[in-house]
């Protein structure tokens, strides 16, 4: 992984799921997401996200006891299209004091 792709151990404590390291900036190198209703991953591919959307769907049957968890109508999963990237302003009109830079955030094509 490249110097510049922070990463994270992601694991699911509610749906059980794990994968390995996933970059914290989706569409660094990874294309594909699913929000198993807490957390987000990010897949190398569809068939993996689909798979984790399928089996946190499947953790929230086996917890319906009389009554389905809240969680489950936020499962989703698909492409990553754009990312959120920050942008550094360099001559900005007005600098806050205690600030060291100012900054503003936009979407920008995944990949």
């Amino acid at each position: 992984m490249a110097k510049d792709e922070p990463t994270q151990e992601s694991s699911n404590n509610q749906t059980g799921s794990t994968s390995a390291a996933t970059p914290l900036v989706p569409g660094v190198r990874k294309q594909w997401f699913c929000f198993g209703g807490d957390v987000i991953e990010y897949f190398d591919s569809e068939d993996e996200a689909r798979g984790a959307a399928v089996k946190a769907l499947e953790f929230y049957r086996d917890c319906c006891d009389p009554e389905w968890p809240e969680e489950v109508g936020s499962i989703c999963w698909g492409k990553v299209h754009q990312v959120c990237r920050e942008q550094v302003i360099e001559q900005p009109e007005f600098v806050p004091s205690g600030v060291d830079y100012v900054c503003d955030f936009n979407l920008v094509d995944a990949g």
